[in-house]
């Protein structure tokens, strides 16, 4: 099963013809598509391979096409009407799930609610959550896995440019070491170098345009 990931592109125009053309030539193994005015691309990759995949991805995308920057992964939020769109289920059947007066229950928590929350809000559901309760209930599923919350995360950082803090739970240790995942992405280079490790988080390593994602207890 192979893991789609969709990143929210800035600055691309997918009328220009100049643009289209680029991206036939150079961006043309990714699905491109423009919802509301946001334009997204949506990669396939393996599961082992995310994170890397995603990022190679985005600078490919920011050096083929000049001024184009990957602000962040889409989540792909939907609300009970694109739930059913997406399975053909009716909506009735649909909020019955999220109500839990039918089906299995434990439907996933939404992400966010528009509205405040009173009569007439709406909520909205990552697709990555709703995608895996439908598969193991129902057999609905569109046949793809999604990032894990962690590997949005790390993702994201990188687009940021940012740090980001990832707290974990080390039980039955005293005093954890500080694990640090480097991101290091150097401009020379036709796409990003991605490594891992562990390290002592009080020494840095010294890195050009350097991303320390750390984990601490």
């Amino acid at each position: 099963m192979q893991t789609r990931v969709t990143l929210r592109v800035l600055n691309v125009d997918l009328d220009d013809d100049d643009t289209v053309e680029r991206i036939a030539e150079h961006l043309g193994d990714l699905a491109w598509s423009v919802t509301d005015g946001v334009t997204s691309v949506t990669l396939f990759t393996d599961p082992t391979n995310v994170v890397s995949q995603a990022v190679e991805t985005a600078h490919r995308i920011e050096y083929k096409l000049a001024g184009s920057r990957v602000d962040e992964v889409d989540e792909e939020l939907v609300a009970i009407p694109d739930i059913s769109a997406r399975t053909k289920v009716h909506r009735e059947t649909v909020r019955s799930w999220v109500n839990g007066t039918r089906g299995p229950g434990d439907f996933p928590l939404p992400k966010n609610s528009f509205g405040g929350g009173g009569r007439g809000s709406m909520k909205a559901w990552r697709w990555a959550d709703v995608n895996k309760w439908l598969d193991q209930n129902y057999a609905l599923g569109d046949s793809y896995s999604y990032p894990t919350k962690k590997e949005y995360a790390e993702i994201n950082a990188f687009l940021a440019r940012a740090d980001y803090m990832l707290n974990v739970t080390m039980p039955n240790v005293s005093h954890p070491a500080i694990t640090v995942t480097q991101v290091q992405y150097f401009h020379q280079h036709e796409a990003p170098l991605l490594t891992t490790g562990a390290t002592d988080a009080r020494v840095p390593q010294a890195t050009f345009n350097n991303l320390l994602i750390k984990a601490s207890q």
